[in-house]
């Protein structure tokens, strides 16, 4: 699959990320660590030492901002900004 074509598309997929389970066991880590992997190359986005590489996501458009903290990825009128998958959101450039 290839990488993502829009901010929004990226968003999506991070969105749709396998889940942990609550707590989980080391087991329950080795077991989805794989699933994950799976998921995160199969939609063409970059890996480090096999895990999603968050500080090396596509960006679509328009100047990188002065200021990164907490911004993943931009477009030309908006940013991906959060800490972790359920709080990521799409907000507008300020």
């Amino acid at each position: 699959m290839p990488a993502p074509a829009s901010l929004d598309e990226l968003l999506r997929i991070l969105q749709d990320l396998p889940d942990l389970p609550f707590l989980p066991t080391y087991w329950d880590i080795i077991e989805y660590e794989d699933q994950i992997a799976d998921y995160v190359s199969g939609h063409g986005l970059p890996m480090t030492d096999g895990y999603l590489d968050m500080t090396n996501l596509p960006s679509f458009g328009g100047e990188e901002p002065a200021d990164r903290t907490g911004v993943w990825s931009w477009d030309a009128q908006r940013l991906l900004v959060g800490t972790c998958t359920m709080g990521f959101e799409i907000v507008a450039r300020t």
